[in-house]
């Protein structure tokens, strides 16, 4: 599904890149994890401390770097994740951002290589202010010697006489909208008629409204697999705004049945408020592999691969090893597509294309071109998808064109 419209403008470019090497032996117990089981544990929320180092990119291992770098102890209390941190398991990354607009975080952690992370926050948000802030994450503990690059994307919005988003409040599991239901909510009467009391204690963003600078938008929304979203909200008109929410599926593992919603600045009591969901592509991140010389895997004996121990029956480490593509697959995420094809004739290009054709089934196409007939090409090739459900049929099919 396409945006309906795009009122904002924007620019993205990669402001700032830290490179910073720890060093951090295992604890006592040894319970350091490999490498590609680092996983992001919690998304720390926006920190305001004063004083604070503008340039701070920092990786920090213990509660005595931690205080080395933050001086403003009085404001901790503030946040009590930072002291519940468990330094024997976990590290901590925290990093400094200027934005000129109120800022809202998107936070990614990745492996590059095998003791190498790449640590990516995307910042966006409407222009009322400048945003002087910490942010973070919790991790797994990291491994001895490893290094973590932290890399920051800014988007810059040049607003078009639009009310800004004061908060973006998170998928909340509820019952107070039906499936598709929408709301535009200005006072607290019509809030109680959707939101309980229990609401309020799981979900304490709501606590906050001031209704005579707030009106609340909400909705409900299914979806077959779970996902992550986006919010975008503009003016079209004197009285007509649109809310935008992107919707990324991430793992076909679940469903998600939520209520969605963002805190907006007062709009008009006869404001009209168009609510758009804009699907994303649930497998536009599919990872291709190359053709491979695998020959513990038999002729046409295709494979779904859903963890580690199914991937060690079909490939060896000599395998790996040829093809580092299949090194560190995060099971959690992803689901390996493989097979063996023979072709009378050496292929010359191939396609790869994945799609749903049913709540369970779906298709695996390898379109290919041949060349040279002067020999065979036998090969194994394969895709990774967006994890599939344990009972998922995929029909793989292997067809020629012209």
């Amino acid at each position: 599904m396409k945006k309906t419209m795009k009122a904002v403008q924007k620019i993205s470019y990669l402001l700032i890149v830290f490179i910073i090497c720890i060093f951090t032996g295992c604890d006592q117990e040894g319970n350091e994890k490999n490498g590609s089981d680092i996983r992001i544990v919690k998304e720390l929320r926006k920190m305001y401390f004063s004083p604070v180092d503008t340039e701070m990119a920092a990786i920090i291992n213990s509660m005595a770097e931690f205080d080395k770098l933050i001086q403003d102890k009085e404001n901790l209390q503030n946040y009590p994740e930072l002291e519940s941190i468990d330094w024997s398991n976990q590290t901590l990354l925290l990093g400094h951002c200027s934005y000129k607009n109120q800022a809202n975080i998107i936070h990614h952690f990745y492996q590059v290589d095998n003791l190498e992370y790449l640590y990516h926050v995307s910042i966006s948000g409407y222009t009322s202010g400048t945003d002087n802030f910490l942010f973070g994450v919790i991790i797994d503990k990291l491994p001895e010697n490893s290094t973590v690059t932290f890399e920051i994307e800014k988007e810059e919005g040049v607003e078009i006489n639009s009310p800004f988003i004061m908060m973006e409040l998170p998928k909340m599991y509820i019952e107070g909208l039906a499936d598709g239901e929408t709301k535009i909510i200005n006072d607290s009467l019509n809030f109680s008629r959707c939101f309980t009391n229990e609401d309020l204690e799981r979900y304490p963003d709501l606590k906050d409204i001031n209704w005579n600078n707030h009106t609340l938008l909400v909705g409900h929304y299914f979806y077959p697999y779970l996902v992550n979203i986006r919010h975008e909200f503009n003016k079209i008109n004197d009285l007509d705004y649109i809310y935008n929410l992107v919707v990324k599926a991430t793992a076909a593992t679940a469903i998600d049945n939520f209520t969605y919603g963002i805190i907006v600045s007062k709009l008009p009591q006869e404001a009209n408020v168009i609510f758009n969901i804009d699907l994303e592509d649930p497998f536009m991140d599919t990872v291709e592999l190359p053709k491979m010389d695998i020959k513990s895997l038999e002729v046409g004996a295709s494979k779904i691969i859903n963890n580690k121990e199914e991937f060690n029956a079909v490939f060896s480490s000599d395998d790996i090893k040829r093809y580092p593509v299949l090194n560190n697959i995060n099971w959690d995420l992803y689901t390996l597509l493989v097979n063996r094809y023979v072709n009378p004739t050496l292929i010359v290009s191939y396609n790869h294309s994945f799609k749903k054709k049913a709540s369970l089934n779906y298709l695996y196409l390898l379109e290919i071109t041949s060349g040279d007939a002067t020999a065979i090409d036998d090969f194994a090739y394969g895709l990774l998808v967006p994890k599939l459900p344990g009972n998922a049929i995929v029909e793989f099919v292997v067809k020629e064109i012209s």
